[in-house]
């Protein structure tokens, strides 16, 4: 998140990195001869060319400093001073449960792959819809209006959300459904066992990520507030700052910094947790034992168990959104398509590899 402190990191070098370094020759060449130059007869000193180039330089340095304070501005007045600003919520368009696959095609309408027992691939009538998310065995979609839509398992009424208004994000966990409203606040419904519902009086939350047990919730101030089971410390959370993006699975929960560092807290027994090290990332998963980044050249790194092959990764390219689950990993290419490491979901009945024009993540604009 923007700060003060980190102004000059974020924004200054980059737009003066050019002024500073023709500042730098011209101080650097100024003692050393200068052969003079004639100008339609006239002979010019090097002092003139001296004073001409620092004039530039004078100029530029003006206008890269008047960029970087109308950029500054802008982002604290979009990111730290307005919550409800409508280029916080950036849209999810596929998903996964334990044994379903769902993904928003650029045309607004919905697919869904894999076992349908409970109905949670019952979206073929789906239409104008921006984002989609799936929870272990239902599935939900948010419609251009801001309200959404649900189908699959609803034993403790995780699909009873015909009568939410003005969504703009929604996450699923396993009997339990969260959603994120235009004004900052959330709403829940299903199971509340360990009070991962417990979220009305929430305010100014930006992102949202839900899981069995628990859910969590980020500010726009970047820090990050949770609720529900802390079994293994997974809403150990109040700590962080500058935060810009969360996952969980329940068990741990992983926060991406706005420098592209990550944070992790919670379960670790197979090193889940082990993202100390990572830069560059740009979008983080929590799948049930593994977690996994998207790094900004589209890379993919993975962390954690692979004993189902979850963190086989490294060879993907071109990734624009990543989401994990149980024990699988699915990717989204820039050109529409997916690719997964669920072998169950690459097999025939069941191939996403075959999806076409599966729309890129973008911003709600409601």
């Amino acid at each position: 998140m923007y700060s003060e402190t980190n102004r000059n990191f974020l924004i200054y070098p980059t737009l003066m990195r050019f002024s500073k370094n023709v500042c730098t020759n011209v101080n650097y060449e100024y003692n050393a001869p200068l052969p003079t130059a004639k100008n339609e007869g006239i002979v010019q000193s090097p002092g003139i060319w001296i004073d001409r180039i620092t004039s530039l330089v004078k100029v530029l340095d003006l206008i890269y400093t008047s960029a970087a304070t109308l950029l500054v501005n802008t982002l604290k007045q979009v990111y730290v001073s307005n919550p409800r600003y409508p280029l916080l919520y950036t849209t999810t368009t596929i998903g996964e449960g334990v044994f379903h696959a769902i993904a928003l095609r650029r045309n607004g309408t919905v697919v869904a792959l894999g076992l349908n027992e409970n109905g949670e691939c019952n979206v073929r009538y789906w239409r104008e819809i921006v984002a989609v998310t799936a929870g272990d065995f239902h599935s939900l979609g948010i419609r251009r209006d801001g309200t959404v839509v649900a189908t699959g398992w609803n034993s403790e009424g995780e699909c009873n959300v015909s009568d939410w208004k003005n969504i703009v994000a929604v996450s699923a966990g396993n009997c339990n459904t969260v959603g994120l409203c235009a004004d900052g606040t959330v709403v829940a419904t299903g199971l509340n066992r360990y009070g991962e519902c417990n979220v009305k009086d929430w305010s100014e939350i930006v992102a949202i990520s839900a899981a069995a047990g628990c859910t969590v919730g980020l500010r726009n101030d970047g820090t990050v507030i949770a609720t529900g089971l802390d079994k293994y410390g997974e809403t150990q959370t109040t700590a962080w700052r500058g935060i810009v993006a969360i996952d969980t699975s329940g068990s741990h929960t992983v926060g991406l910094r706005w420098n592209g560092t990550v944070v992790a807290t919670g379960w670790n027994e197979d090193g889940q947790c082990n993202v100390g090290d990572w830069k560059r990332i740009k979008a983080v998963a929590a799948g049930f034992n593994f977690t996994v980044g998207l790094r900004d050249d589209g890379a993919v790194v993975a962390v954690g168990n692979n004993e189902c092959g979850q963190c086989n990764v490294t060879e993907w390219r071109n990734i624009i959104e990543i989401v994990a689950h149980v024990n699988s990993t699915i990717g989204l290419r820039a050109d529409g398509t997916l690719v997964t490491t669920d072998e169950f979901l690459l097999t025939d009945d069941h191939d996403i590899s075959q999806w076409k024009y599966i729309a890129s993540p973008a911003l709600i604009t409601m």
